[in-house]
């Protein structure tokens, strides 16, 4: 008997493999234009990425109308995109308002590896309750090992000798970030909205919400008279960037790079959601944080140690995504593709024995019978003669003398 065997591939992971090639384009822009010195406005920037969903989501949206009915009335879908408002918010105020002073920052890239194990655990906890998702022991089993070899990647890399101030906010913005997931998720599955509506509800609630908090600081920063701010001098700076900066780089950057390469990595993130699970956003995560990781290695060691855990990390996910399969203890008898062998096994006997059953025939009196089969109509044959009395049960019923027997 194997130990490993292999589980179910589904194909819509492709989609995560889209996602990780546009994170990927995205680090080698970033990285050439730091080099060439040509840093595109990070205000257009932001704003650009929400804009250009909306923009998206509106073709899409023409492209393939909605046709799905929601039960909800209009106060009620209110009441959930105001929900969507709020997690949306707060994850903006952790970028720019949190992160606005840098005495205080907490760098997203610290101890990255262990969080995201982390943020498997919350991912697992908050589908299992909002969403109702069943996890079995090869789930917590590989969910406990992911995690401590995340923490083992940190350690390695001697992120925890350092003092981390206000970690707290960081972790409550991981519950947000997972918790903006399952919420999505909710919305499509539960709700029935399309990932074109979210794609447009999530670009313009996040395109509000920047240009109102790129405007409180500014007004913050002219107030308080602060030196080599960000936001100071907004508008005179995006000025300054178009008269300074040359016609080709502007078209690139800001007009058909992170207007179109934005939008599209937005929409496969909510595709992601919803064809697969907010689980596998975890695993998109994790290979994007080792990328960007391997395309800032210095001449230090203990970064290429790193790669060890990190693919026994990779070996994990395939088992707790069941790509892999443990074929030992009964660890695999709960996974997906077990379990719908069962129901198909299950299913084939009941229909045989709803045959036997249907067959079977029950003596009224003297000369008749009953015989119930399964088509659509009811139709009672008396001695040859057909009436139907437009009955729509599943069953058709035929009661015949045994002189005149008639197959259905």
């Amino acid at each position: 008997m194997k130990p490993i065997i292999y589980g179910r591939l589904d194909k819509k992971l492709i989609l995560v493999l889209f996602l990780e090639i546009i994170r990927l384009i995205n680090i080698i822009i970033s990285k050439k234009s730091k080099e060439d010195k040509t840093n595109p406005n990070k205000i257009l920037t932001s704003l650009e990425e929400e804009f250009g969903s909306i923009i998206l989501g509106i073709i899409l949206f023409f492209k393939f109308k909605n046709r799905q009915k929601r039960k909800h009335t209009w106060l009620k879908s209110i009441l959930y995109f105001l929900i969507l408002f709020v997690i949306k918010l707060a994850e903006e105020c952790y970028h720019y308002i949190f992160n606005y002073n840098e005495a205080t920052k907490y760098n997203f890239y610290k101890c990255d590896f262990s969080v995201n194990g982390l943020e498997l655990i919350l991912v697992t906890v908050g589908t299992l309750f909002s969403l109702k998702y069943k996890y079995y022991k090869h789930h917590i089993i590989t969910m406990i090992v992911y995690t401590l070899l995340g923490i083992s990647i940190d350690l390695i890399l001697e992120k925890f000798n350092k003092d981390y101030p206000y970690s707290y906010i960081y972790i409550a913005y991981v519950f947000v970030y997972i918790g903006k997931y399952c919420y999505l998720k909710y919305m499509m599955d539960k709700l029935y909205y399309t990932y074109i509506e979210i794609l447009i509800f999530l670009g313009s609630i996040g395109f509000i919400q920047k240009i109102f908090i790129f405007t409180g600081l500014s007004l913050y920063e002219n107030k308080n008279n602060t030196d080599n701010g960000d936001y100071k001098n907004i508008f005179r700076d995006i000025s300054n960037y178009f008269c300074t900066t040359h016609p080709a780089i502007i078209l690139f950057y800001q007009i058909l790079y992170f207007l179109i390469i934005g939008a599209i990595e937005r929409l496969l993130v909510i595709l992601i959601l919803y064809y697969l699970r907010p689980n596998h956003m975890i695993m998109a995560d994790n290979i994007y944080l080792f990328v960007f990781l391997l395309f800032n290695l210095t001449k230090k060691e203990r970064e290429l140690f790193s790669i060890i855990p990190f693919c026994f990390q990779i070996f994990a996910l395939l088992f707790y995504y069941e790509i892999l399969e443990l074929n030992f203890c009964g660890l695999n008898k709960n996974t997906i593709k077990n379990i719908q062998s069962r129901e198909e096994i299950e299913d084939n006997e009941g229909n045989d024995n709803l045959r036997e059953t249907f067959n079977s025939q029950i003596e009224l009196s003297g000369e008749y019978f009953l015989t119930n089969r399964a088509t659509k109509n009811i139709n009672i044959i008396i001695d040859e003669e057909l009436i139907d009395p437009s009955n729509n049960n599943n069953n058709e019923l035929y009661i015949y003398e045994t002189k005149n027997t008639i197959n259905g």
